[in-house]
């Protein structure tokens, strides 16, 4: 399993741009009616295990991991959302630019970009997700 806590300061300390980042509990705070923007979260998606080679003897796995960084930009200027839109693009930029090879720890392979989607746009706060992917092996003794 792939601890969040590298990469949360990684995002901090490469994108100077945002004004909070965190994990899964800041993330339910800021739900609650986010104020600190750009703001950025990341959150583990999913495992999946690829089959393991061998049948009785060992049991030795890659496991896929898939994390998100969910992006919250604000810009007054409009109500439509295109102006927050062009607030995100450069600070989703510096965060693909800080994880992209990048790896969390020596058992992780580096990262990389899967897919990004616009989540929401409520009260002129542009959410959006990028989702990575890095891998790792287990193995049974």
């Amino acid at each position: 399993m792939i601890d969040l806590s590298p990469l949360i300061e990684r995002i901090t300390s490469q994108v100077p741009a945002l004004k909070l980042v965190g994990g899964a509990a800041r993330f339910e705070e800021a739900q609650e009616g986010i104020k600190t923007l750009p703001a950025a979260f990341a959150l583990l998606a999913r495992e999946s295990p690829d089959p393991s080679p061998f049948m009785d003897q060992l049991v030795q796995q890659r496991i896929v991991v898939d994390f998100v960084v969910l992006v919250a930009c604000r810009n007054l200027s409009d109500a439509s959302g295109k102006a927050a839109a062009e607030t995100m693009q450069p600070v989703r930029h510096a965060i693909r630019q800080a994880l992209l090879k990048w790896a969390p720890d020596a058992e992780h392979d580096g990262c990389e970009f899967v897919n990004g989607e616009m989540l929401d746009f409520v009260n002129k706060v542009l959410w959006w997700q990028d989702t990575y992917r890095t891998a790792y092996m287990i193995r049974s003794d």
